[in-house]
């Protein structure tokens, strides 16, 4: 903030964005990314019904969370840098559901044979509570998400779906 005089500057605090091209394998997922690991695994189970799948969640899930669509994303940054905002403003969705709540909403209840498994020990599990405040950049942009975030997952479940088949081509597998 010291250089805003000097030059022109705006400052954004995203919250958990996520989408296609985000990292969706390979164990170094965190929220949002988790929950691509495990629509990942939800998909696994789907494209392979034979097998018995599991999604293992840290603490109870009743973790909440806000998740922010990648394009919403874009779209509200470009909004950002075409203004004259040089105040510190959350970049979000001011939705908040619960960690287990998103992933079935987008993809579990149609899988079928998926487990869960809260592993309600000593591993951490983060904040309660996690979500945008949208006040300010409502008033100063006039800006809300225009993706939901059911739509937003099912797109990014679709780009799993792909990324997992063209893996599985790759292996000569099938699903």
């Amino acid at each position: 903030m010291q250089f805003v005089e000097k030059m022109q500057i705006h400052i954004a605090w995203f919250h958990n964005i996520f989408g296609p091209y985000g990292t969706w394998v390979g164990g170094h997922e965190k929220v949002p990314a988790a929950a691509a690991a495990q629509l990942r695994k939800a998909l696994a189970a789907y494209m392979d019904p034979t097998t018995q799948h599991e999604i293992e969640f840290w603490g109870d899930a009743k973790q909440q969370r806000s998740f922010l669509y990648i394009n919403n994303c874009v779209e509200v940054i470009l909004l950002l840098l075409e203004s004259d905002c040089s105040a510190p403003i959350n970049i979000g969705s001011d939705c908040s559901v619960t960690i287990d709540d998103e992933n079935c909403r987008a993809i579990c209840r149609d899988v079928g044979d998926v487990h869960f498994r809260y592993m309600d020990d000593i591993r951490p599990v983060g904040i309660h509570s996690c979500n945008s405040n949208n006040e300010f950049i409502m008033k100063t942009l006039c800006w809300t998400p225009k993706i939901t975030l059911e739509a937003s997952m099912m797109k990014t479940v679709n780009w799993i779906r792909g990324e997992m088949e063209k893996m599985l081509h790759s292996t000569g597998k099938t699903a």
